[in-house]
């Protein structure tokens, strides 16, 4: 029986560093695509108005 309690708390302690990785991916991921996003818009509007 202890060692099955071992056992969850070890799962528990993958999962709660896995949904931080998956959470850091997606800021991550969140601001390369807010700064490609204005890159694109900028390259846009001096192609535009430039």
């Amino acid at each position: 029986m202890q060692n099955l309690n071992q056992f969850e708390i070890v799962k528990q302690n993958e999962l709660e560093q896995v949904q931080g990785g998956v959470g850091l991916l997606i800021v991550i991921g969140g601001s390369l695509l807010a700064a490609g996003g204005a890159g694109v818009a900028g390259y846009w509007l001096s192609r535009t108005f430039g």
